[in-house]
């Protein structure tokens, strides 16, 4: 039989040389990252999806300021469609036979411009109404209602259009500039082109 060697037991005091020797390893965590890193990573990670949403979203629309010219748009048509619907619709005075024609293509073209914008706008969503408040409607509808009691309203009419498809184009070529997108300026391109064809039949007719 092999005599029975005496292993020298473990200085217990090598065991903590690491807490008293700084430069000595000491036991570690096992590789694993810590809580931190994990929560940076994942956080990273959170905000590079929001960067790429944001520019998805911008490349589509052109940016907020874009989105906000769109709603303009959609309240501008909504108030030249109220004003020509109540002149075609026998709901004010009478208009020259004119001036009739005009509103009548007028409040057409309008209804499907609009129609293919808010569709546009919303990504084939629901359009908030109060966002396509035409902010002057108050004064316009005033504005025509003087006029059937002074006996003016059909001037009155064929300015305050001409002024309105005006304004309404001037707002569609802004935001073209803006729309970086082929589907928006082909849509805002068009839209500009029927604008000018009313303003130039209002003009004839006047």
């Amino acid at each position: 039989m092999y005599p029975q060697q005496n292993t020298p037991a473990p200085d217990d005091q090598n065991q903590y040389d690491f807490i008293v020797s700084p430069g000595k390893s000491g036991p570690r965590n096992g590789g694993q990252p810590s809580m931190i890193l994990r929560l940076g990573l994942v956080l990273g990670l959170i905000l590079i999806v929001l960067v790429g949403f944001i520019g998805i979203k911008s490349l589509l629309i052109g940016g907020e300021s874009t989105t906000d010219n769109l709603y303009k748009i959609l309240g501008q048509q909504q108030q030249m469609i109220v004003i020509t619907s109540a002149a075609t619709t026998g709901k004010t005075a009478p208009l020259s036979v004119a001036n009739a024609a005009a509103a009548t293509t007028t409040e057409l073209s309008l209804i499907t411009a609009r129609q293919e914008l808010a569709i546009y706008t919303s990504g084939g969503g629901k359009i908030n109404p109060k966002k396509t408040v035409y902010a002057g409607r108050v004064a316009v509808n005033e504005q025509l209602a003087a006029s059937i009691t002074a006996g003016t309203y059909n001037a009155t009419f064929a300015s305050v259009l001409e002024t309105q498809l005006t304004e309404y184009q001037q707002t569609l070529r802004t935001t073209f500039n803006m729309t970086k997108n082929n589907e928006g300026r082909k849509l805002l391109g068009e839209q500009y082109d029927q604008a000018t064809l009313l303003l130039k039949q209002l003009d004839t007719n006047n």
